[in-house]
């Protein structure tokens, strides 16, 4: 049986680092990269928040722009025009989930490599290969799917630390939905492949890390204890959007990031074919804090 479009197993950024002091790696990271002129997108709060973890960038032409509070079309229009006029090497994304779709779509479209800093725990926007666009009112409008992963991934677990435990609880619960969204497609589909058994396995993992250590996660948070169980809650939502496959729409249709997994509009067992299929799967906690 033919397909009308390909699989495609995207596993997650090039570069992924998660540890105290991982902004002090970002000089000679862009150093090794040869990334020179950068133009840093940000939210108020969140460069606030991201500041005293920020490294001396002295050596390099830094141009800082604050977001206009979006991922809109016309926004990363903004963003992808500032680029090209500043000849800009990278664009590096200091904020939650909407300065970090802004971000992806902006370098994607002017051909540079991106630099995603969050500084909330509340979504897998870091990870995932897509931007959730919305219009200038904040009404959603479609997700956009890149045909390449993210460049470099910098976690300093400090920052999600200090921010309001709310962002936690829904980053948790944003992640533990999706396994149970993304199952359904999972179980649909009559195909014993290694990338398939991993996609199902990896997503399985995070689901089982923030059950056996979201409580005591979310306890540490609240007494700010940087704890083993805060920082696997952390990589577990991050990591739910590892592992993406674009061919068509996907396997789970939502205004949410696919958590794993997307299929072909033919492939068996795609649930958008199946007449259960409503397209109405409400959204999940919102994308982006850290304004």
């Amino acid at each position: 049986m033919g397909y009308s479009s390909p699989t495609i197993i995207k596993p997650g950024p090039q570069s992924y680092i998660n540890e105290t002091d991982a902004l002090q790696w970002l000089p000679a990271l862009l150093k090794e990269r040869r990334l020179k002129k950068l133009l840093i997108v940000h939210g108020r709060k969140a460069l606030q928040a991201a500041a005293p973890y920020l490294p001396d960038l002295a050596d390099f032409d830094t141009t800082f722009e604050t977001y206009h509070g979006e991922c809109s079309e016309n926004e990363i229009a903004r963003i992808h025009l500032l680029a090209e006029s500043l000849s800009a090497d990278a664009i590096i994304a200091i904020g939650g989930g909407k300065v970090i779709d802004i971000v992806k779509a902006a370098a994607w479209k002017t051909h540079i490599p991106e630099i995603l800093i969050p500084t909330v725990p509340s979504n897998c926007a870091a990870f995932a290969p897509l931007s959730i666009i919305y219009d200038d009112y904040g009404t959603w409008q479609k997700g956009q799917v890149f045909t390449r992963t993210s460049h470099l991934v910098l976690i300093e677990p400090r920052i999600l630390l200090n921010a309001p435990v709310k962002y936690l609880i829904a980053g948790i619960g944003d992640t533990i939905a999706k396994w149970y969204e993304c199952r359904i497609g999972l179980e649909a589909v009559k195909d014993d492949s290694i990338a398939l058994a991993f996609s199902h396995e990896s997503a399985r993992l995070c689901r089982n890390r923030l059950i056996e250590n979201g409580e005591q996660a979310l306890h540490d948070a609240k007494h700010g204890l940087l704890s083993t169980a805060f920082l696997n809650v952390v990589d577990a939502i991050f990591f739910c959007g590892r592992i993406s496959r674009r061919a068509g729409k996907p396997a789970c249709q939502s205004r949410r990031r696919p958590c794993f997994l997307q299929f072909g509009d033919h492939y068996p067992g795609n649930p958008l074919r199946s007449p259960r299929y409503t397209g109405r799967l409400r959204p999940s906690a919102p994308a982006c804090f850290g304004k």
